[in-house]
């Protein structure tokens, strides 16, 4: 008994574990979620599939062989108990019972009887009478279905660890394991996939999951299993008309719900549903449920903004899912990666308050490069906000496990790059920079000993190396220039003052932009986006490559996440549950209690000896018992007296 409850416990535990831990991912996600440590913790111990892993089904297969043996054991006879009235007891075993009144009544033994059996059944009590040669006894009993608890609860344990294996992936495994299967890691299309990846058709259980763009349908559902995924084909197909998503005024979403219309041999005709959460669709044998959504392929227009200012902008067209070659860049591929409609994220505004805010539609790419080089990225279709000015964010990351680092492109009046671009390309003009460093040097050293031809020369060199250096490598670059030719204990000093020459330079290139934008008063507000565009610069070096793209259109496409699965264990464990909390309630709440009365003759009435025993012996027993003692007694019109 104490081993069966302590692998109940674990069960139970792992059950939980199982449903928390959602099985359907793939091991790259749980590591991001988990970090490697715990990823391997709980790898080990298969809390990834722990309903399938081998330490579960052994545990289920043991309870199912030793509660079987047990119940075929004891069965047979709680159900000979449950129909035994137990006469065969004799009046010395009454007489000393625990549990036992005696009294007079002067009617007949056999009127007696009759009138007990009365009372009894008025009590709730099954009552039988068996004459002997100088007694009749009568026996009673009470909530006989007791037993049955006992027998419902083991046959529960039984019929739930049957569904579970039932339900388990061990034939998935164990094909995996013998060669059968192989496990595919490659990110392929399914008619690309090869047969030893694939499920047969008749495989009764799984649980998988697959995404389907709108006005498309799929016959397929992708099990994951270890670090990859096995193909399982299904006897119809599944096609999405429309995918429906209802959101909160801050764009998280609220609801989502697809209209499927199901094509199978089957059928005479195809039929339509509806699928939402926990509101599944079930065929065949099969349920789909609604798990989440994704991006179906949508179709966008780009503009690859260059940040060297040498080369064009060059417009081109692109699709979530497809990898196609770069078109400004030779011999560097674009992957796309996704697209978001909505990016709602957390904002603190000027009272301190933190609210949700929406940035707006945003894409994903990759960026592969010959050498072997490969960068992700996250550009924002539409500026925002950010304390009371407004930026394009383009993020850049060399992996999926890092965070994503923003580049803020400061935004200009029209709210667009323009301006900033006009910035990077007057900076990356080596005739536009000399002659603003001519001026920056004619200003800073005018009237001085170092206004000589050669001293102005020399530091309009410096002035165009400081802006080149700027332009590639930020401040950090300056930064190096100041080591490479300044003793240490000037190195501040000569920092700063490069800095002062570097802006003035740089504020003379801006100028100039915005003479050709007609801007004739510069403000507060344009020199706050010169400060901006200085501090977008300074991060190139870190951001990655030469361009950002830049989104123009999109013609958004919608795909529906499903859950299909095939569990025909599920009724069964569900079967076993139900005859469990019957069980339990019988064995708890439904006390098996007997009474023998033993009548005999004595002088010209009968003398009364009454007996009772309760299976599982409670406190209120013995009350009951006396109380009803009291009520018999009055019943045959006697008091009674307590036994001797």
């Amino acid at each position: 008994m104490n081993l069966a409850i302590s692998l109940l416990l674990t069960l139970a535990v792992a059950s939980i574990i199982g449903t928390v831990v959602d099985e359907t991912r793939t091991y790259s996600e749980y590591t991001a979620d988990y970090g490697p440590f715990w990823f391997e913790v709980f790898r080990i111990t298969g809390a990834y599939d722990v309903y399938s892993t081998g330490w579960f089904l052994v545990i289920l297969a043991f309870l199912l062989v030793s509660t079987s043996v047990c119940l075929v054991r004891n069965a047979p006879a709680m159900l000979r108990e449950l129909k035994s009235w137990r006469a065969n007891v004799t009046y010395k075993s009454l007489q000393y019972s625990r549990h036992s009144r005696s009294w007079h009544a002067q009617a007949e033994p056999r009127d007696t009887a009759d009138a007990l059996c009365t009372g009894l059944g008025r009590a709730g009590y099954g009552s039988r009478v068996d004459e002997g040669p100088d007694h009749v006894l009568v026996t009673a009993r009470r909530g006989r279905w007791n037993r049955l608890g006992y027998i419902f609860t083991h046959a529960a344990i039984v019929v739930i660890a049957f569904g579970g294996l039932l339900d388990s992936k061990i034939g998935i495994k164990v094909a995996n394991l013998t060669g059968f299967l192989e496990v595919e890691t490659r990110n392929l299309r399914a008619s690309q996939i090869p047969d030893a990846s694939w499920l047969p058709e008749w495989n009764h259980a799984f649980r998988g999951n697959v995404e389907v763009p709108e006005g498309t349908g799929t016959n397929v559902a992708f099990v994951n299993l270890y670090d990859g995924y096995v193909v399982q084909p299904l006897p119809f197909t599944l096609e999405l008309k429309d995918f429906r998503i209802e959101r909160y005024p801050t764009g998280q979403p609220k609801s989502y719900e697809s209209d499927v219309r199901v094509h199978d041999p089957e059928l005479d005709e195809p039929y339509e549903q509806t699928i939402a959460v926990n509101e599944p669709l079930r065929h065949r044998g099969y349920t789909v449920y609604q798990a989440d959504f994704a991006d179906g392929g949508t179709e966008f227009d780009l503009t690859a903004v260059p940040l060297n200012g040498h080369e064009e902008p060059v417009a081109f067209s692109g699709a979530v899912h497809e990898r196609e070659a770069f078109p400004p860049r030779e011999g560097v591929r674009i992957e796309y990666d996704d697209f978001a409609l909505f990016n709602v994220n957390p904002v603190t505004r000027e009272d301190g308050e933190v609210e949700q805010r929406n940035f707006g539609p945003s894409f994903d790419y990759t960026l592969r490069y010959p050498d072997g080089e490969s960068r992700q990225y996250r550009n924002f279709m539409v500026p925002v906000e950010r304390e009371g000015r407004e930026y394009f964010l383009s993020g850049t990351r060399a992996g999926p496990d890092d965070d994503f680092r923003f580049l803020y492109i400061p935004a200009d009046d029209a709210r667009s790059m323009d301006r900033f671009v006009g910035l990077v390309e007057r900076m990356d003009d080596p005739d536009r920079v000399r002659e603003t460093a001519q001026t920056a040097v004619a200003d800073a050293v005018g009237g001085s000993e170092l206004d000589t031809a050669a001293g102005r020369a020399e530091l309009e060199r410096t002035v165009t190396d400081l802006v080149e250096r700027f332009r590639t490598s930020g401040f950090d670059g300056v930064w190096a220039v100041v080591e490479e030719n300044v003793p240490t204990d000037r190195q501040e000093q000569i920092f700063q003052a490069y800095l002062r020459v570097l802006q003035a330079a740089l504020a003379g290139l801006y100028e100039d932009v915005l003479a050709t934008e007609g801007v004739e008063q510069i403000g507060a507000d344009e020199w706050a986006f010169f400060r901006d565009a200085l501090t977008a610069i300074n991060g190139f070096d870190g951001y990655g490559k030469e361009w950002i793209l830049r989104l123009d259109a999109f013609e958004h496409v919608q795909a529906s996440g499903f859950q299909i699965a095939r569990a025909p264990g599920q009724n069964i464990v569900y079967f076993g549950s139900t005859l469990l909390i019957v069980g339990l309630f019988l064995m708890f709440y439904v006390d098996h209690r007997r009474l023998w009365i033993w009548l005999r003759r004595e002088g010209e009435g009968t003398a009364i000896l009454m007996a009772g025993r309760s299976a599982r012996d409670t406190l209120d027993f013995e009350p009951h018992f006396h109380q009803m003692a009291d009520r018999l007694a009055r019943g045959t019109g006697a008091e009674p007296r307590s036994s001797e």
